[in-house]
């Protein structure tokens, strides 16, 4: 080393010649300038060791870092460029052994990145079985979920490699396009579908509007229902989408139901000899109806309906008792029509019911009076919370009228109801 000959000052590690500072040359690094001298060349040597030990004290950082961290593989780089400075850093000390030590630990981080590496491509292959699963699934909403986690997985997998990189993320690309490609295809499909299903919903609206200036009140009542019918079959859209058609095609229904109870109101009832006879029928068929109703277990709910149906003939008498008397007969029915279905239900949930002893019976009856009682309070609760009235021009109260006639209609079967109950439980106790 030419340069120690004319050297003004020599250090362990460096020197200065010609009022300038130089770090001595180290395995294949030559002699080369760090600095200058500003003050003396002991305060010159002093500065520089000062920023070998700062030097220092990065690498030690550094292999703390590595020894306290999980993902060791993840320093290399910063490694790399310490062991680059090491020619470059503008300091005086052993860089030889701080050169040594990071290039052992190059070698041990290298090792364990390919480790890393085997463990890495085995889990990206696992993902790709999984993806290959999942990209043929027809249930696209939990198969979008599922697809999620596995890309937010695969990001999250370190690398592998070299040779395997490119294949595998072509691989895992190419199964997701083939995913979101036939998710596509399906929504696009079930949109098309969805207009098809807009404008026949759209068509029972308008046809169901037109029935408003059908004069005969009876037949448009009748030519709505079956609309209703239509109504049910078209299938599922968007809530959005159909919620204003819906509240239109209802609308038309309550205007239906107020001209219909209008109209029974208002018509026009003779006075004869045939209204004696009619009253005589009407109670004739409640006294029927009330002998049926001692029957236990009641039966007959066909011979019922059939007298409802003669009822509903004869329709309004004038004459002072029809009013109790169509309550009488109304309320006989309901409850023959409670036991019956609360019977046979009982029947169905338990085999031979009818052939058990009464106490039994009882028992078995009073279960399930309590839960269809439960279930028509829950209902009725639920009916009242939801109503909310049409917005119209004009101040119509036919909502609430309706609505109320609905309610207490409902509130009636679960009174009925309630009154088997406590009849059959003082029939338990006796």
């Amino acid at each position: 080393m030419e340069n120690l000959s004319i050297a003004d000052d020599i250090h362990q590690f460096g020197y200065i010649s010609d009022n300038k500072i130089y770090l001595k040359s180290f395995l294949h690094f030559e002699d080369r300038q760090i600095g200058e001298v500003k003050i003396s060349n002991a305060d010159t040597f002093k500065y520089f060791e000062n920023r070998f030990k700062l030097f220092t004290t990065k690498v030690n950082d550094l292999f703390a870092l590595i020894e306290s961290s999980e993902n060791k593989g993840s320093f290399l780089q910063k490694l790399l460029h310490l062991k680059f400075s090491c020619g470059t850093y503008e300091a005086i000390g052993d860089f030889t052994s701080i050169y040594q030590l990071l290039s052992e630990k190059e070698v041990y981080l290298n090792e364990l990145i390919e480790i890393n590496r085997v463990k890495n491509l085995e889990i990206k292959q696992a993902l790709l079985g999984e993806l290959e699963v999942v990209k043929m699934s027809n249930d696209w909403v939990n198969a979008t979920e599922e697809i999620k986690e596995i890309k937010n997985k695969w990001i999250r997998v370190g690398g592998v490699g070299k040779e395997f990189t490119e294949k595998l993320e072509n691989e895992f690309k190419a199964s997701l396009e083939i995913f979101y490609s036939r998710r596509q295809v399906f929504y696009d499909e079930r949109n098309a579908l969805n207009v098809i299903k807009l404008q026949k919903y759209n068509d029972l609206k308008t046809k169901a509007k037109a029935l408003l200036s059908e004069p005969n009140i009876r037949e448009a009542l009748e030519s709505y229902k079956k609309l209703q019918s239509d109504w049910k079959n078209v299938g599922i859209i968007p809530k959005a989408d159909l919620a204003p058609i819906m509240s239109a095609f209802k609308y038309v229904g309550l205007q239906l139901s107020r001209k219909y109870k209008e109209y029974k109101n208002n018509r026009v009832v003779l006075v004869s000899t045939e209204s004696v006879s009619s009253i005589d029928r009407l109670r004739t068929i409640n006294e029927a109806v009330a002998l049926i109703l001692k029957k236990l277990p009641p039966r007959g709910d066909d011979e019922v309906k059939q007298y409802q149906i003669e009822w509903k003939k004869i329709g309004y008498v004038k004459d002072i008792s029809f009013k109790e008397l169509d309550s009488s007969f109304k309320r006989n029915c309901a409850r023959i029509m409670d036991l019956y279905f609360m019977r046979k239900l009982c029947n169905k949930r338990h085999e031979g019911f009818f052939k058990m002893p009464l106490q039994e019976q009882l028992v078995i009856q009073i279960g399930v009076l309590k839960e269809l009682i439960a279930r028509d309070s829950e209902t009725i609760e639920n009916f009242e919370n939801s109503y909310v009235k049409p917005e119209t021009n004009n101040d119509d109260s036919s909502y609430d009228v309706i609505f109320g006639a609905k309610l207490n209609m409902q509130k009636r079967g679960l009174e009925t109801k309630k009154s088997i109950l406590l009849e059959l439980e003082g029939k338990l106790l006796k």
